[in-house]
């Protein structure tokens, strides 16, 4: 086996770190762009669309009652709703199951999320493939951040970008 020089073993190590952390860190396609128009249902029958969350803050949680994920985060989801004030930040929950699939899920517990089912459409048009997917939608209607899938401390980890770009949102500097 041939010696590699450590320098050489220190300069790949860095390359791998660089790359990795801007590729992590590259802006999803999302970002930036206006939400989209549209026109959903929660399961009370109250309606949410462009008008009805302009000068909110939303997150929205694009999820399905199949994926192990998204069954998996709905109390730390639930603890989230609590820490904001709903006139301020709102959380949707728009999922492409029908209305009896997404009341037969709830049935296994709570979601303070309002779920909105039937929302094949907003989901193409935003081209969510995986789930859960969380979107931050600002005042003006601007997507903000994409978070595709899990993270380990998904509690803290939307705390503190829902916290952040809120912050953004009302002119504060990060």
């Amino acid at each position: 086996m041939p010696f590699i020089k450590p320098s050489r073993i220190l300069i790949a190590a860095l390359c791998i770190l660089h790359f990795g952390t801007a590729m992590a860190q590259q802006k999803d396609p999302l970002v930036g762009t206006a939400f989209p128009q549209f026109n959903l249902g929660d399961l009370e029958s109250d309606t949410a669309n462009n008008a009805t969350i302009s000068k909110k803050f939303i997150l929205f949680c694009f999820w399905s009652p199949k994926n192990g994920p998204s069954i998996r985060e709905r109390e730390q989801l639930n603890n989230l709703v609590g820490q904001y004030d709903a006139d301020s930040v709102w959380f949707l929950a728009p999922t492409a199951a029908t209305r009896l699939e997404s009341e037969v899920f709830l049935k296994t517990g709570e979601w303070t999320f309002r779920v909105m089912p039937d929302a094949s459409t907003l989901i193409a048009q935003l081209k969510i493939k995986q789930f859960p997917t969380y979107v931050l939608v600002d005042f003006k209607g601007n997507i903000r951040q994409v978070i595709r899938g899990t993270k380990p401390d998904l509690f803290h980890y939307l705390m503190s970008a829902i916290d952040k770009q809120y912050g953004l949102a009302q002119g504060f500097k990060y």
